[in-house]
C-alpha cells in the first residue's frame, strides 16, 4: 500500500512540475534527480510529451547528459516515429557515450527506416563493435545480412549468413535467405543438407505453440485462451485456435468478437455443424441486441456458405438475417447480405426500395461490407461501386497488413538489456541478369472441377520450360477430378506445394526459398484467396489474373493486373489501380480446342432434336405454321431456344424484364434457366405477369451438369442471353464454341465488358450482338430470333472462327502471356518502375 500510495504522489508531482506553466522551477539544478526520475517513469508509461519535456529540460541543464539523449532517442523512434529526430538524438548519445552499444544501434535502425542504408551500414558496423552479447549481436548481423544482400554484395552477405546460422542454427528466416542466395548464384549443389528439402518450411513443422515458452503453461482465464487462440490462428494453427476459443466462450459466452474470430476459423475449417451449435447456445446466454444481431448474421453466413452445396438453406439463411436485422435495423452489412441472398430467390418484392435505401447509405459514406464481386451484381452508379471496391479492398489490406505485422516480427527476440527493435524479416531479392530461367509461381485455390482449373487445363503443358520453371501452389486440397490430375502431371509433382491449411508467412518463406520471381495470384479475393502472402512480398513480382474479374485495388501488394484493351479501355483505366498487362486479345481462355470432340457421327440437327425432345419441348409437325417458320436456324423444324445459363442472382428484374418483351415479340419460342429449385416459383410468378399462363410452358428449367455434359445443355440453344451488370466469361466462351449466338451489353467495369472482348477477338458483328442499352438489346434478339438467313450466317461465323481464335487457342495464350512476364521481369532487373504495357507492342 505504502509504495502504490507513493508512485500516485510522485506522478502526481511529475505532472504538477512538468507542465508548461511551471517549467522554470524545474531549471534548478537542486531537481536534477527528481525530474530525472519523472523523465524515466513518463517514459516508461508512454506519455510522450511530458517526457519530452522533462529530458529537454536535463539535457539544457547538462548538456554532456548522454542517457537524455539516448532516451529522446527512443522517444522519437518509438512514441514520435520522427527517425530524423530519433538518429539526431542517438547521434549526441553516441558522441557523449562512445563506449556503448545502444546509442549506435538506434542511430542505425533510425537511418534504416530513412532508407539511408550505406550510412546505416557504418552505424551497425560501430555498434557491432562494442558488444559480444548474443542478444545483441544476432539483430545487428541480420540487418547487415540484408543490406549486403539488397546491395547484391553477395559474398559478403553469404559470409554473414553463415555467421548467423553458427549461433543460431535454427534461424528459419536467415535459412531460407541463405538458401535463396545460393539458388540465385545456381550454386544448389553447395546447399547444406538440412536446406535441400523445403519440407522443414512447412507450417506442419511449426504448429506446435509454447505460450509465452512456457510448457508447463495453462490457461485460466478468458483473456488467457484469448491471447493463445489469437496466437495459433496467426501462426496458421486453427485447431489450437478453435479449442482456446470454445473455452473462452464457455467462460464467458457474451464476447462479440470471439465469436466473430471463431465463426472464421471453423468456416475454414469446414466444421459448420459445430459452428452453428456455438453460435445458437451463444443466443440462450446473451441479451444485449448488438451481439444478438452480430450471431444472428454469424449463423446467416454459416447457412449462406452451405447453401452453394444445398440450396434448401437459402430460406434459413435469409431468416436469420431477418432476425439479425430485427435486433439491428440500421446494420448495413447485415441489410446488403440480406439484399444479396434473396437475389438467390429472385424476391424483387422490394427491390426499387432496397437499392434506393443501399444507395443512400453507400452515398453517406457506411461501409456495405458487400465484397465486389457481390456488389458487381448491383446497379450503382460508378461513384458508389468505386467506394464499395475501395472499402473493402482496404479492408482486406488492413486484415492483411496485419498479418504481415504480426508474421514478420520477433526473428529475434528483443531483451530487456538491449533495447533492441524488434527486426522484420525482409525478403531480399536478388537480381541476377545472367540467370536464364524465369520461376513463376502460380497460386489457386481452385485445382479442381472448377471453371479455374478447367479453364486453364492445357496452360501449364505449353509453357517453355527453357525459359520458365513453373511452380504451383494449391491453396485448397486439390479433387481427385480429371482436371486436378492432368495440371498436376503437367506442373510434376516436385513443383507443386498444397499449402492449404498453412499460415501466410510459411507460405511466403517456401516462396521465397524457391527462389521465385513472379507470383500469379489465381484468386483475387474469391474464396480461399491468401492476399497476405502477396503483401509479405516473397517475390520482387506479383500480378493478379484469370481467378477474379475486377481489379485487385491493393498497389501495395500486386504490382500488375492482366486485362485486354476492351475490357480496360483508357476512359474506364481508373477503375484498376493497379498497373495493367494488356493482353493482345481476351484476357481469358478456356481449353476446348485441346479438351472437347463433339461427335462427329451424329449431325448436329439430329443431336439437337434429341436433346429437345429429352427436355419434353415440342417439336412441331406442321412446318407451315407461321409460329415457328422464321424461328429457325436450319431447315430443322426446331423451336427456337433461348438460353440464360447464369448464377440465378445474377439476373436483376430489369434485365428479366427484357427477355420477357422479347419472348412476347418471338411467339413460340422458349427460355431455358439452369435449375435453381429456390428461384422456380418466383422466377415463373414473374414470368406470368407478361406472358400469362403461358409462361408455365415456355419458361424452362434445364438440370445442371459437370463439364462436358454441360456442352449437351449448351447445344440445345439457339441465342444466349447475356447479362447486363455481370457478362459471362467462361460461360459465355462455352456457348461461343457451340456456335451459340450472344446478345450483351457493354458497360463500364471490367466485369461487364467481357463479351465485348470476347467477340473481338472472334471478329464477331458486334451490330448483332452487343447493345447500348435495354432497347438495343431487344431489338437485336427479335431481329435475329426473325431471320433465318442471318442466324445461320452468323452461327458458321462463329463455328469457322473458332478453330483459329485465340481464346480458343491455349498455346499462343500461352506465348503471349511469356512475352509479358519476361517483360516485366526485365523491367525489374532494369530497376524501372512498374507501369502499364502492351504484349502486342513488345
Amino acid at each position: 500500500f505504502n509504495i502504490l500510495s507513493l508512485l500516485v504522489i510522485l506522478i502526481f508531482f511529475c505532472f504538477k512540475n512538468c507542465s508548461n506553466e511551471v517549467v522554470q522551477p524545474c531549471r534548478e539544478t537542486d531537481a536534477f534527480e527528481e525530474l530525472e526520475l519523472k523523465a524515466k517513469i513518463f517514459f516508461e508509461a508512454a506519455y510522450g510529451e511530458p517526457a519530452k519535456d522533462c529530458l529537454q529540460i536535463l539535457i539544457e541543464i547538462d548538456p554532456y547528459y548522454g542517457l537524455g539523449y539516448f532516451i529522446l532517442s527512443k522517444l522519437y523512434f518509438h512514441f514520435y516515429k520522427n527517425y530524423d529526430q530519433a538518429y539526431y538524438y542517438a547521434r549526441q548519445a553516441s558522441l557523449i557515450s562512445p563506449e556503448r552499444f545502444d546509442p549506435f544501434w538506434y542511430a542505425a535502425e533510425s537511418l534504416f527506416s530513412l532508407n539511408r542504408f550505406d550510412e546505416a551500414q557504418s552505424q551497425y558496423e560501430q555498434a557491432l563493435r562494442r558488444t559480444a552479447d548474443k542478444d545483441q549481436v544476432l539483430p545487428v548481423l541480420v540487418r547487415l545480412g540484408t543490406l549486403h544482400h539488397f546491395g547484391e554484395r553477395l559474398q559478403t552477405a553469404e559470409e554473414i549468413y553463415k555467421q548467423i546460422l553458427e549461433i543460431d542454427p535454427k534461424n528459419k528466416e536467415i535459412s531460407i535467405a541463405y538458401r535463396n542466395l545460393l539458388i540465385s548464384q545456381d550454386r544448389i549443389k553447395e546447399l547444406p543438407p538440412q536446406f535441400v528439402e523445403t519440407n522443414f518450411l512447412s507450417s506442419q513443422n511449426n504448429q506446435q505453440f509454447d505460450v509465452a515458452n512456457q510448457t508447463n503453461f495453462e490457461p485460466k482465464t478468458v483473456e488467457e485462451h484469448n491471447a493463445i487462440a489469437i496466437k495459433h490462428s496467426q501462426s496458421g494453427s486453427l485447431e489450437t485456435a478453435a479449442f482456446h476459443f470454445k473455452k473462452s466462450i464457455e467462460l464467458d459466452p457474451k464476447q462479440q468478437g470471439v465469436y466473430g474470430y471463431l465463426s472464421i476459423i471453423l468456416s475454414k475449417l469446414m466444421r459448420f455443424e459445430e459452428l452453428l451449435d456455438i453460435l445458437r447456445k451463444g443466443l440462450r446466454y446473451v441479451r444485449d441486441s448488438p451481439t444478438r444481431s452480430f450471431i444472428h448474421h454469424q449463423i446467416g453466413l454459416t447457412y449462406q456458405q452451405l447453401s452453394w452445396t444445398y440450396e434448401d438453406f437459402i430460406p434459413v439463411s435469409l431468416s436469420a438475417y431477418e432476425r439479425a436485422l430485427k435486433e439491428d435495423p440500421n446494420s448495413f452489412s447485415v441489410f446488403a447480405q440480406y439484399i444479396y441472398l434473396k437475389r438467390f430467390v429472385c424476391d424483387w418484392t422490394t427491390w426499387e426500395t432496397d437499392m434506393q435505401k443501399m444507395g443512400s447509405w453507400i452515398d453517406e459514406g457506411r461501409e456495405a461490407g458487400l465484397a465486389p464481386l457481390q456488389a458487381a451484381i448491383f446497379p450503382f452508379d460508378e461513384q458508389q461501386m468505386l467506394k464499395i471496391n475501395e472499402d473493402y479492398s482496404r479492408s482486406q489490406l488492413r486484415e492483411a497488413q496485419q498479418v504481415v505485422k504480426d508474421a514478420t516480427t520477433s526473428i529475434i527476440a528483443s531483451s530487456a538489456n538491449t533495447l533492441a527493435t524488434q527486426v522484420p524479416a525482409i525478403f531480399a531479392h536478388t537480381k541476377s541478369k545472367n540467370r536464364k530461367i524465369i520461376r513463376i509461381a502460380y497460386l489457386s485455390p481452385d485445382i479442381r472441377l472448377h471453371i479455374v482449373g478447367r479453364s486453364l487445363l492445357h496452360f501449364f503443358e505449353f509453357h517453355d520450360r527453357d525459359r520458365f520453371e513453373v511452380f504451383l501452389y494449391s491453396l485448397n486440397n486439390p479433387d481427385n477430378s480429371y482436371v486436378a490430375q492432368k495440371i498436376i502431371k503437367d506442373i510434376g509433382p516436385a513443383n507443386l506445394f498444397v499449402v492449404f491449411g498453412w499460415a501466410d508467412m510459411d507460405i511466403a518463406r517456401h516462396i521465397y526459398s524457391n527462389g521465385i520471381d513472379i507470383i500469379v495470384d489465381l484468386a483475387g479475393f474469391t474464396a480461399g484467396h491468401r492476399l497476405p502472402v502477396l503483401c509479405l512480398k516473397p517475390a520482387p513480382i506479383t500480378i493478379g489474373w484469370f481467378g477474379y474479374p475486377l481489379s485487385w485495388s491493393v498497389p501495395e501488394c500486386l504490382q500488375y493486373f492482366v486485362a485486354d484493351p476492351i475490357t480496360v479501355p483508357p476512359e474506364y483505366r481508373h477503375f484498376a489501380l493497379e498497373n495493367v498487362f494488356y493482353m493482345p486479345h481476351s484476357d481469358l481462355i478456356i481449353d476446348h480446342k485441346y479438351q472437347y470432340f463433339q461427335d462427329k457421327q451424329l449431325p448436329y440437327i439430329n443431336r439437337r432434336r434429341a436433346l429437345l425432345e429429352q427436355m419434353n419441348i415440342p417439336i412441331p409437325t406442321d412446318q407451315s405454321n407461321p409460329t415457328f417458320a422464321n424461328q429457325i436456324f436450319a431447315a430443322d423444324g426446331l423451336p427456337l431456344l433461348f438460353c440464360a445459363y447464369h448464377n440465378i442472382p445474377k439476373i436483376t428484374p430489369t434485365m428479366f424484364e427484357v427477355w420477357m418483351k422479347i419472348l412476347k415479340r418471338a411467339p413460340g419460342t422458349y427460355l431455358a434457366f439452369l435449375h435453381s429449385n429456390p428461384s422456380i416459383d418466383n422466377l415463373k410468378k414473374e414470368a406470368r405477369k407478361f406472358l400469362g399462363q403461358e409462361a408455365n410452358q415456355r419458361i424452362l428449367f434445364m438440370p445442371r451438369a459437370d463439364f462436358p455434359f454441360f456442352l449437351d445443355k449448351i447445344e440445345m440453344c439457339n441465342i444466349f442471353f447475356d447479362l447486363d451488370l455481370y457478362n459471362g466469361h467462361t460461360t459465355l466462351i462455352d456457348f461461343l464454341w457451340m456456335g451459340v449466338l450472344p446478345i450483351s451489353i457493354a458497360g463500364k467495369l471490367k466485369v461487364q465488358r467481357a463479351a465485348k472482348s470476347l467477340l473481338t477477338a472472334l471478329d464477331y458483328p458486334l451490330e448483332h450482338s452487343i447493345g447500348k442499352d435495354y432497347q438495343e438489346y431487344e431489338e437485336i434478339a427479335v431481329r435475329i430470333a426473325n431471320d433465318k438467313e442471318l442466324g445461320i450466317r452468323l452461327r458458321n461465323h462463329l463455328i469457322e472462327a473458332r478453330d483459329k481464335a485465340p481464346v480458343y487457342e491455349s498455346r499462343q495464350f500461352v506465348k503471349d502471356f511469356e512475352k509479358g512476364l519476361n517483360y516485366v521481369y526485365q523491367n525489374y532487373l532494369n530497376a524501372n518502375e512498374p507501369h502499364d504495357f502492351y504484349v502486342s507492342e513488345l
